[in-house]
C-alpha cells in the first residue's frame, strides 16, 4: 500500500502493484487537514496530524478511526509533525520549546519528554530504533539513546548549517540540510 494525504482532509490508500495502481480507499477526516502521514507497520495503523492539539490513527483491517484527543501532561497547541520509530514502538511528536515528545506506538500514551536547545524541527529515527536524531533552529543535531530516553548520547553543531529544517536517517548514517 501507498499512502497519500494533505490539506484536503484526506486519507487515500493506493494498492501499488506497478502497471495500474489504484485507489483502494478515500477516508475524509473532517476535522483536521492533515500535515503528517505515516504506517504505523507493526500494528497495521496509519497515524494522522494536522495542525491540532490531537491526532488520529486508522486501523487499515477494520477501518476504525480512533481520535487520541490529548497527549497526558502536555499542553501543545499542534501536534502535526512526528515521526514513526521502525519498530512501530515510538512515535516522536515535536512538540513547543525544544522539547520532544515520545508517545507508545502501542497504547498511544505518553512515556517520555526529551529537551533540546531551542526548537525542534526535525527528526529521525536511526540505528534500528535505538537512536532518535534531532535537529533544531540553531543547526545543533542531538543524537538520543531510546533504552534512556533523557539521555543525549552526543550534540554538535553542524557547520554551514544555520536553520536547520530536515533530517533523514538510515542505518547508521544520516543526513540534515
Amino acid at each position: 500500500l501507498m499512502l497519500t494525504a494533505g490539506f484536503d482532509k484526506t486519507l487515500r490508500l493506493f494498492s501499488i502493484d506497478g502497471k495500474k495502481n489504484p485507489k483502494v480507499q478515500s477516508v475524509f477526516i473532517r476535522d483536521m487537514p492533515i500535515t503528517t502521514a505515516e504506517f504505523l507497520h507493526a500494528n497495521g495503523e496509519v497515524v494522522l496530524a494536522g495542525r491540532r492539539p490531537f491526532f488520529y490513527t486508522y486501523d487499515l483491517e477494520s477501518g476504525n478511526m480512533m481520535k487520541v484527543p490529548r497527549i497526558l501532561g502536555r499542553k501543545e497547541k499542534s501536534f502535526e509533525r512526528f515521526t514513526i520509530s521502525p519498530d512501530g514502538k515510538y512515535i516522536a511528536f515535536v512538540g513547543n520549546n525544544g522539547y520532544i515528545v515520545l508517545v507508545s506506538g502501542k497504547t498511544k500514551q505518553w512515556i517520555a519528554n526529551l529537551k533540546m536547545n531551542g526548537s525542534v524541527r526535525s527528526l529521525a529515527f536511526a540505528k534500528n530504533s535505538t537512536q532518535l536524531i534531532s535537529s533544531g533552529d540553531k543547526g545543533e543535531i542531538y543524537v538520543w539513546d531510546m533504552k534512556n530516553y533523557n539521555r543525549c548520547l552526543y550534540r554538535h553543531q553542524d557547520h554551514g548549517c544555520l536553520h536547520s529544517t530536515a533530517i533523514a536517517a538510515v542505518d547508521n548514517y544520516y543526513a540534515c540540510g
